[in-house]
C-alpha cells in the first residue's frame, strides 16, 4: 500500500523550516480545506428520522427485512447519556412514488399524478396493529403518540408501530425518485408533512432501495412513445435513469462492458449537489444531518496496489435493449449501484451498506445497528472528523491513539519534551514538533454560541488551553485561570472508526455547565483524506518532518 507524507503542497518543500500558521480569512491551499464543524456543548435529545422507502414490485424481501430488524435500531440508539433511554424521536416513513409526470397514465404502476408526493404514509398495514395518531410515530422522555399500544414499555410501543405502518406495498412507479421524495417531505414551503420536522432536532435520513435515483427535472425523459433500442430515450425503462442521469467513460448504449469514472449528469435529472445544498439549508450545517443507505453498493473493495476503490458499474445489452448489471444479487433478487444516492450520502460522511442480505443471516440487522450508533454519537458528540493539521502541515495526532508516530527532531536541534517543539542550539524555537503530542499545536479556532439561531444568538472567542491541560488525565473542570480554554483530547471509545471519524474530540474546559443550546464552533485547517485512509494509517511519522 502507498506511503505518503503528511505535508500539504504548500509546505511539501520545507525540509529546512516549515510554514507559518495562516489565516482562516485566506482560501486554503488545493490540498487542504477549511474544515467548520459544530459540537454541541449540551446533551440533545431530539432526533426526526425519515426512511425513505423503494415501493417498487421489486422489493418484497427487502420491506420485510427492514420490519423485521427495526428493533435493532431502536435498541442501538438507546445510551448512557440518556439513562438507558432513547433520544426524542420523531420517525416517518415515505416512499419513492411520484408518478412519472404527464406520462403517468400510460406506464404501469405510475398511473397516480404525482404518486404520494412525499406525504407520511402511516396507515395500519397489519390488521388490528397500532399505529401512531399523528402521520408520524413520537418518543418523548417515555410519552408516545401510539394510544391503542398496551405494552407497558413504550420503547416497544414504537418498535411496534413501526412494523405496523412501514409496509407501503409493491404497487409504485418504477421510476422511483428518491432524493426528490425527501424533499418535498421536508421541505416546510411544500407543507407536505406539518409537524414532523422540528428547528431543534438532528435530522436523519435512511434510504432502503434496490434501485437508484431518478428524480426528473424534465418528465419528457418518460416519453411513453419511445421504446425502440434506437430511439433517442431507448426503451421505456429504468435504464434510463442511469444512461441521462449518470456520465461515465463511456457513454454509448450499444457499447456493453464496465464503466469508470461514473458520476451524476443533468440532462433529465435534477442535479444532486441540489440535494446536498438542500438537507444542509434545512438544519443550518451538515453537522445535524445524518444520512445512510441500504442499497446496491457502488464500488467494490480497495485494488492494490494504489488501495483505490473500483466503481460496480457494468452495462449489459441483448441487441434489444440495454441494461444495468446487478452490483449485489442474493436468491431472490438483486440491486444495481446507487450512485446518485451515494454521492448525498456521503456528502454527509454517511454509507451505503449493501441492500444484498438474506434473512437468514443477520439482513438489514448490522446497517441498522451502526446507523443507531451513529445518531447516538451525534447526540453532543465532539468527534473530530478530518485530521487536523498543524501550522507545519503535518497531521496533528497523539502517541498511543491510532496510528500516530511523531518525528524526531533535526539533527541540530534538541527536543524541549515539556512544550513538545525542537529547539535550536541557541535554545530558539524551530517548526519541528517532538515527544509524544501535538494536539495542542493544531492549526484551529474556536467559539462558543449561545441562542443560536434566534434573535439572542452571541459568539465569544475561546483561548487554546496551554500545553499542560492537553493532558487528558486533567478533569476538564481544573483548568484554573485558564478557563473557559479549548483542548482537543482522545476520544476512543465514543469516536469509533466504523462511525468513519477519528479517534479524537474537543473538549471545552469549564468550571460551570454550559447553557442549554450552547454549541461551540471549530473552525481548522484539515487534509482532504479521512483518518482511517492510508494516508494517514501508512505514513512514517505525523506531525511534521523528521
Amino acid at each position: 500500500m502507498k506511503t505518503a507524507m503528511l505535508l500539504t503542497a504548500s509546505c511539501l518543500l520545507a525540509f529546512a523550516m516549515g510554514c507559518e500558521s495562516r489565516s482562516f480569512e485566506d482560501p486554503p491551499p488545493r490540498d487542504e480545506k477549511l474544515s467548520s464543524k459544530f459540537y454541541p456543548q449540551t446533551i440533545e435529545k431530539e432526533v426526526d428520522i425519515l426512511f425513505v422507502i423503494d415501493n417498487s414490485g421489486s422489493m418484497k424481501e427487502e420491506q420485510e427485512n427492514l420490519r423485521k430488524n427495526f428493533g435493532i435500531l431502536i435498541d442501538a440508539l438507546k445510551s448512557d447519556k440518556l439513562d438507558g433511554k432513547i433520544p426524542n424521536v420523531h420517525i416517518g416513513v415515505i416512499t419513492t412514488d411520484l408518478g412519472a409526470g404527464t406520462y403517468g397514465a400510460a406506464i404501469d404502476g405510475c398511473q397516480s399524478t404525482g404518486g404520494d408526493r412525499g406525504k407520511l404514509q402511516h396507515e395500519p398495514r397489519i390488521e388490528g396493529c397500532a399505529d401512531p395518531k399523528d402521520p408520524w410515530i413520537s418518543y418523548s422522555d417515555g410519552v408516545h403518540n401510539i394510544p391503542d399500544c398496551d405494552n407497558p414499555d413504550p420503547i416497544e410501543c414504537v418498535k411496534d408501530a413501526f412494523k405496523c405502518i412501514a409496509d407501503p406495498g409493491l404497487d409504485g412507479c418504477g421510476f422511483e425518485m428518491h432524493l426528490e421524495s425527501a424533499r418535498l417531505a421536508l421541505d416546510k414551503s411544500n407543507n407536505a408533512n406539518p409537524g414532523f420536522l422540528r428547528d431543534n432536532a438532528f435530522l436523519a435520513v435512511v434510504f432502503i432501495t434496490d434501485e437508484d435515483d431518478c428524480s426528473a427535472a424534465d418528465g419528457t425523459l418518460f416519453d411513453p412513445t419511445q421504446k425502440g433500442f434506437s430511439d433517442p430515450l431507448g426503451p421505456l425503462e429504468s435504464f434510463r435513469c442511469f444512461e441521462f442521469g449518470i456520465q461515465c467513460d463511456i457513454n454509448d448504449r450499444h457499447t456493453s462492458g464496465p464503466r469508470t469514472n461514473c458520476v451524476p449528469a443533468y440532462d433529465y435529472l435534477h442535479d444532486v449537489n441540489k440535494y446536498i445544498a438542500f438537507f444542509e439549508e434545512i438544519k443550518g450545517g451538515k453537522d445535524r444531518v445524518i444520512m445512510a443507505a441500504i442499497a446496491g453498493p457502488t464500488h467494490g473493495a480497495p485494488v492494490l496496489p494504489n488501495g483505490k476503490l473500483t466503481q460496480l458499474v457494468e452495462v449489459g445489452n441483448d441487441g434489444q435493449r440495454s441494461f444495468l448489471m446487478p452490483s449485489c444479487s442474493t436468491a431472490t433478487g438483486f440491486a444495481v449501484p446507487a450512485l446518485r444516492i451515494g454521492k448525498v450520502v456521503e456528502a454527509f460522511g454517511g454509507e451505503i451498506h449493501t441492500i444484498c442480505t438474506d434473512e437468514d443471516d443477520e439482513g438489514f440487522g448490522p446497517a441498522l445497528k451502526a446507523l443507531g450508533e451513529k445518531i447516538v454519537a451525534s447526540l453532543g458528540g465532539q468527534c473530530i472528523t478530518s485530521p487536523l493539521l498543524v501550522p507545519n502541515g503535518g497531521v496533528a495526532c497523539k502517541v498511543g491513539v491510532g496510528a500516530c508516530k511523531m518525528p524526531s527532531c533535526p539533527s541540530d536541534t534538541t527536543c524541549d519534551a515539556a512544550r513538545g517543539v525542537c529547539v535550536d542550539g541557541g535554545g530558539k524555537d524551530t517548526s519541528s514538533f517532538c515527544g509524544d503530542s501535538c494536539l495542542d499545536k493544531a492549526d484551529c479556532q474556536l467559539s462558543l454560541i449561545s441562542g443560536r439561531g434566534t434573535d439572542q444568538e452571541r459568539e465569544v472567542q475561546v483561548d487554546k488551553c496551554p500545553v499542560e491541560l492537553f493532558d487528558p488525565r486533567v478533569p476538564k473542570e481544573q483548568c484554573g485561570d485558564s478557563c473557559p480554554c479549548w483542548r482537543i483530547v482522545p476520544h476512543e471509545a465514543d469516536c469509533r472508526q466504523e462511525l468513519n471519524v477519528s479517534p479524537l474530540g474537543f473538549e471545552v474546559m469549564r468550571t460551570d455547565a454550559a447553557a442549554p443550546g450552547t454549541v461551540a464552533v471549530a473552525r481548522c485547517r484539515a487534509a482532504l483524506f479521512n483518518w482511517y485512509d492510508s494516508e494517514v494509517q501508512d505514513a512514517p511519522f505525523h506531525c511534521g518532518l523528521p
